[in-house]
């Protein structure tokens, strides 16, 4: 019978295989589009897009659930197919003994040893199944993870580096690059200890040689060389190859300023990832000096650690507290600390959500100038920068510090006012080195070129002569909304205590340098050990599932699903237990035809057939049972997933802040992925093995009354086992389900900032710091698997116990003649069966339960604090058709807990003007802007859009009625079409005229399929400034009355940006321009100038008023000559 049904399982397992395997793709494109929407939540916000994400990652669910529901019926079918071969094989042997054994009846001496050990057989073979189905997810798994491994890689072919894959190979302790991590390092092991096996030493003789061959053609450049490109011709896509950068020769002068300028999409930050190796070499070599070669990197988008602050500086690499604080001071990063709560050592939270633009690209610059590379690049690091913070990192971090350490520094910047300072110009256009050289050397070979910077510079500044503004004193201005972001009350009445001042506001009177003893005296009032942590711990519950959780996914499976499983197990626990007591009455009579000697009384047929019946009948309720469990799980599993994304998108954006996507992740991949895959397995084998323990139970109960009060001891011992192994294995599974989290973060994180850390050299550290949190979450899967282990020896030692004792009893009960042997049998076979589930039944109830662990982290999510999107009065269709803006002493703030950013703020934008809004960093620009959204709360005062306070407003109406070009340009994975109108609102027409305005319609009319070429996760496959670039014509599409510019233009170079601002002026005269800039010049031409100073208005006239008087817009200007 086996014979049959072996292959049958067979079957179902290649076809389980094939759903699987698919299933598992569309958790791929689920996952995808769940982790770009995180990453991409503040602009999802911005635009009222929360249902149109919030579709996209439901319909990739449904794709995903079609495929999951397929696996439910062959996984159904597996457990029946198992036992399909027992139920053939019991009535096969039973039936036919009389047959083949010249018509004996079936007596109790024979029926129930054979149906005891056909019940043995029967139990390894059910247990088949779910291994099978391990095999074939492993298998998988592998295959995938081959395919990952298999995938094409970046060669780096940059000769005179260590190449990426030797880096891999040498352990941190074997590599000279790295000097030191023993006395701060980034990576601390906080439990055992980082081991580094010696490498064989074929290895190291094969690296050894072939670094000596680098090292002779790194040797040929010359020795005042750094970095050499000859006939470099390079490719971002490494399958096709098409070219990005064509027919580069350059050299780099080793210990000078080289400066990369051109127009957006040159080819500029292209360029530096050529030289670091980050790009496909179709054509010509990249050669570094080998005696030069270690290199620091800052990227254009800043790359963060959630980490402290002097962790992301240092770096994994301590040089001493004197080069830090003095890194600290180029960076104009001083007063910051000062104020932090827990002074550097504040977490600055993941991606620096808490930080502004320009404070977290100091700190990148600050790593890159806290290391002793040779060679420092620094992609554009100054346009997120105020002019006079830009022109303090400028002057003492780039010309002073790393000039007065003669260190090859490569900058890409679109502020020609430098260019005369650098020792060499690369110029880029359309990925071609139009010119190079000196600013002298260019001057004379291209005077019109010369002079068209010139005039770019001119127009950048106020024509004006105005007196330089003292700066000094206002310093500390710009670090205020950090109090406000991160510090307590109660940590400004100590500043004010310390400090002697009446206020925050009082703090730009004491000087910078006691502003860090002032801070120190504050924390050491602070006990509280966790100061300075912005990233809360991950919730974890203690104790049992509450049974509110059970009850909750009773309900989200479905009455039907749960009623039908209810009866159809029943049925089998009947047909189960009549079964047996059907064989009793069978063997009992075939005894009972020998002992009167009368076999025509004995009917080995009707009770075959009967017997048949029976089986069938149990069977087919297992196969209906075990598809309504599975079937009610994964019901549960698509509400719970729905309920906690919808929950998820409402949230407030505070709660993206202290909460990493990582975390967030693993919820809705190993969690979900455990009640769709493995709750429904368990809960089958539990309700399987369950219903043989009572039927045992039950039949023994029949036989013999006894059998209770013998049970009462066992029970309480079994209780006692089972209760010890749940309290601490339940507590495991909570903790191996919160190890996921870091193993996510760390892995997101690395992912992110994969250029910096290749660059740094730094994969090795980053890898072991993988391994190492990964090795952690196993010892936890590890310690549950051993208590696993022990529980199965305790539970099968008083099965055993029990067993042997209620076995000595009904024998001895036998001979008495008190128990007729087939009863005997009966109670016997069916202890049997009982005793050998004990384990599993209690192994899998605690798997349940663990599981259910997993239901209770994703219900956790259905109930989280919601924004308000409901409003009071839902305004005409034609709402905003004015664009006035009335802002009526608002105060604003991040978080209930938070000191607020804008204080008593009143302010009126007349229709149709043009605003621009500047101030110091940190001084409440873009806070001011995201109050007009409802992003960050207004708990005092009133904002009204054309006589309508937006409070009454429902929430995606005001928002989708609001254009904004926000700070950090995001884009979408799908089409360009998608990126600029996901609603699919716009005709083409509309959107080409979008991308002209925007100044892409060469660029995007170059690309394949147009409209409907790919945009890549991140938008990867397009610059910084293209990025921005659509994104200001998304702005553009949406016709709205009101237009908001968040530094819309600070990576677009100044000849792009000037193009635009007439745009601006002309085709948007109609609407209400606010306009935040960096650049002063952009907003020279405003109809009115607001200057914010620690979240309160300064400053409120015209741009030439502004600039007739001592004011701070005027000493702003100044700056940026």
């Amino acid at each position: 019978m086996y014979v049959i049904t072996v292959p049958l399982q067979g079957l179902i397992l290649s076809a389980y295989a094939k759903v699987r395997g698919s299933s598992m793709v569309k958790a791929d494109d689920r996952l995808k589009v769940t982790n770009e929407t995180l990453q991409g939540i503040k602009v999802v916000k911005l635009f009222g897009w929360e249902d149109i994400f919030l579709n996209k990652i439901k319909d990739t669910r449904k794709e995903q659930v079609k495929e999951l529901r397929k696996g439910v019926f062959f996984g159904g079918l597996l457990i029946p197919a198992g036992t399909l071969g027992g139920t053939l094989a019991n009535i096969v042997a039973l039936g036919l003994y009389s047959v083949f054994n010249n018509g004996t009846p079936l007596t109790p001496d024979v029926a129930f040893p054979a149906l005891i050990l056909l019940s043995g057989i029967i139990g390894q073979i059910v247990t088949l199944p779910p291994a099978l189905k391990l095999c074939v997810n492993g298998n998988i798994s592998i295959r995938r993870l081959e395919k990952f491994l298999s995938a094409p890689e970046i060669e780096n072919d940059v000769q005179g580096r260590d190449n990426f894959a030797s880096v891999m190979k040498l352990s941190r302790a074997q590599r000279e690059a790295v000097s030191s991590f023993e006395s701060e390092p980034l990576l601390e092991p906080q439990y055992g200890t980082f081991q580094y096996t010696p490498l064989p030493e074929e290895e190291l003789v094969e690296i050894g040689q072939k670094q000596r061959e680098e090292e002779s053609l790194a040797a040929s450049i010359a020795g005042d060389v750094a970095i050499e490109i000859k006939d470099g011709t390079f490719s971002w896509n490494t399958e096709h190859g098409t070219p990005t950068l064509l027919e580069v020769n350059l050299q780099i002068p080793a210990g000078k300023l080289t400066m990369i300028i051109g127009e957006v999409g040159s080819g500029k930050s292209s360029l530096i990832s050529a030289m670091l190796g980050e790009m496909q070499i179709l054509r010509g070599e990249v050669i570094w000096n080998k005696k030069m070669n270690s290199a620091a990197f800052a990227d254009q988008r800043a790359w963060l650690q959630n980490a402290t602050l002097k962790q992301n500086v240092i770096f994994g690499n301590y040089e001493g507290e004197k080069r830090y604080n003095d890194v600290i001071t180029c960076c104009a990063l001083a007063p910051d600390i000062a104020i932090l709560p827990a002074g550097d050592e504040t977490e600055i939270g993941e991606k620096g959500i808490n930080l502004s633009g320009g404070q977290k690209q100091r700190i990148n610059v600050g790593r890159a100038l806290y290391s002793k590379s040779d060679v420092v690049i620094l992609d554009d690091p100054l346009s997120a920068l105020d002019s006079h913070v830009g022109a303090q990192v400028f002057q003492d971090g780039i010309k002073l510090w790393l000039g007065g350490e003669n260190r090859t520094v490569i900058l890409v910047t679109h502020q020609l006012k430098y260019i005369e300072k650098a020792d060499n110009i690369i110029v880029m256009k359309d990925g071609t080195i139009l010119t190079q050289g000196s600013p002298a050397q260019i001057k004379k070979s291209d005077p019109t070129l010369w002079s068209l910077w010139q005039g770019m510079i001119n127009a950048e500044v106020n024509e004006e002569e105005e007196q330089q503004q003292e700066a000094e004193q206002k310093k500390t201005e710009e670090r205020v909304r950090l109090i406000r972001q991160i510090s307590e009350h109660a940590k400004e009445e100590r500043y004010r205590r310390l400090s002697s001042v009446s206020s925050v506001e009082g703090l730009e009177d004491v000087p910078v340098s006691d502003l860090a003893e002032l801070t120190s005296k504050a924390l050491e009032e602070e006990d509280n050990p966790n100061r300075g942590r912005l990233i809360q711990m991950e919730e974890r519950q203690t104790g049992s599932i509450p049974w509110k959780t059970y009850f909750n996914f009773l309900a989200k499976a479905g009455v039907f699903s749960v009623a039908l499983t209810i009866i159809t197990n029943v049925v089998v626990l009947f047909t189960g237990v009549f079964g047996q007591y059907w064989i009793s009455l069978w063997s009992q009579s075939g005894q009972d035809a020998i002992d009167e000697g009368d076999l025509s009384s004995y009917s080995n047929g009707f009770y075959t057939g009967f017997y048949s019946l029976i089986s069938f009948t149990a069977l087919f309720a297992n196969l209906v049972g075990g598809l309504s469990v599975y079937w009610s799980v994964l019901t549960a599993g698509v509400k719970f997933h729905d309920n906690s994304i919808t929950s998820v998108l409402r949230s407030p954006l505070r709660f993206f802040d202290t909460t990493p996507s990582g975390r967030i992740m693993n919820r809705f991949s190993a969690d979900l992925d455990k009640i769709d895959q493995e709750l429904g397995l368990q809960i089958s084998i539990f309700i399987m093995t369950f219903l043989y323990v009572v039927g045992g139970v039950l039949v023994n109960a029949l036989v013999a009354q006894f059998f209770f009060v013998l049970l009462l001891p066992f029970f309480f011992f079994f209780l006692y086992v089972t209760q010890y192994y749940l309290t601490s294995t339940r507590e495991m599974k909570r903790l191996e389900s919160i190890s996921l989290s870091p193993v996510y973060n760390h892995f997101s994180e690395t992912l992110s900032g994969l250029p910096t850390i290749r660059a740094y050299g730094y994969q090795a550290q980053f890898s072991e710091e993988s391994f190492r949190r990964i090795d952690r979450s196993a010892l936890v899967g590890l310690f549950r698997t051993m208590s696993n282990v022990w529980l199965t020896i305790q539970l099968a030692l008083l099965s055993n116990l029990l067993f042997m004792v209620i076995g000595i009893l009904l024998l001895i009960l036998s001979k008495g003649g008190a128990i007729l042997a087939g009863s005997v049998g009966l109670a016997l076979s069916s202890m049997l069966n009982a005793c050998t589930q004990f384990s599993t039944i209690v192994s899998n109830a605690a798997e349940i339960e663990m599981s259910m662990n997993a239901v209770e982290r994703l219900d956790y999510y259905d109930d989280l604090p919601s924004e308000e999107y409901d409003g009071i009065v839902d305004p005409p269709s034609i709402w905003p058709d004015q664009g006035e803006i009335v802002l009526d002493r608002i105060w604003v703030r991040y978080d209930q807990d938070l000191d607020p950013v804008l204080k008593n703020v009143s302010l009126t934008f007349k229709p149709e003007e043009k605003i621009g809004i500047c101030g110091r960093t940190g001084s409440g620009k873009s806070s001011m802007t995201l109050s007009l959204f409802k992003i960050i709360d207004i708990f005092s005062g009133y904002i009204y859009i054309d006589g309508m306070n937006i409070k009454h407003i429902p929430l995606t109406k005001l928002r989708r009625k609001l254009s904004i070009v926000p700070q950090d340009p995001v884009l979408f994975n799908g089409s360009i079409r998608f990126n600029l109108d996901p609603l699919s609102e716009m005709t083409d027409e509309k959107l080409w005229e979008a991308i002209e305005i925007a100044q892409l319609k060469n660029v995007v009319a170059k690309l394949n399929g147009g409209l409907d070429a790919e945009v890549s996760e991140g938008g990867e496959n397009f610059s910084v400034g293209q990025r921005q670039l659509f994104c200001l014509a998304r702005a553009f599409l949406r016709d709205t009355k009101i237009l908001i510019m968040d530094e819309a233009t600070a990576s677009i170079d100044m000849e792009t940006d000037a193009i635009l601002q007439k745009i601006v002026a002309t085709a948007f005269h109609k609407r209400t321009v606010l306009t935040i800039a960096h650049r002063t010049a952009t907003i020279l031409d405003s109809d009115r100038v607001i200057v914010l100073d620690n979240g309160r208005v300064a400053e409120n006239d015209t741009p030439g008023r502004l600039l007739q008087r001592d004011s701070i817009f005027a000493s702003l200007v100044n700056q940026n000559k």
